[in-house]
Order: C-alpha cells, then sequence, then structure tokens
C-alpha cells in the first residue's frame, strides 16, 4: 500500500482503509505494539473479502503486462 501510494495515489485512495493498512502492516512486521490475536481473526475473516473486492477493482486501472516468452 506504501507503494502504491507513492506510484498512484489517485488508485490507493480507493483501497478502504488504506492508511490503516500500511500502519497495521508495520506493526506484525516490526512489532510496535503487541499484537491482538482477535483483531487479526476480525481483519482476516470480516475486513478481507471487501478489501480483496476493492484490490481487483483498483487493479483495473493497471494495464496488463504481456506474456512472458
Amino acid at each position: 500500500m506504501n507503494q502504491l501510494y507513492r506510484i498512484a495515489p489517485a488508485v490507493a485512495e480507493k483501497i478502504p482503509h488504506a492508511r490503516d493498512i500500511i500502519g497495521f502492516r508495520n506493526i506484525l512486521a516490526h512489532g510496535y505494539a503487541e499484537l491482538d490475536p482477535n483483531k487479526v481473526y476480525n481483519i482476516a475473516i470480516v475486513d478481507a473479502p471487501a478489501l480483496l473486492q476493492a484490490v481487483q477493482e483498483a487493479l483495473k486501472a493497471f494495464p496488463v503486462p504481456p506474456p512472458t516468452p
């Protein structure tokens, strides 16, 4: 998400909770705070399906790469 903000901020803004995703990734990767397993579960079960749909829609803004020879 952080890199998407750098290269295509308009696309990144279409992703719900984009800034929260960046912050949560930092917590997972760097251990900035205690990790709440209930929060992780809720994100995976409740939020992930809508996020997947938003990301699939956002990807339409980018051209399909040509097949690799």
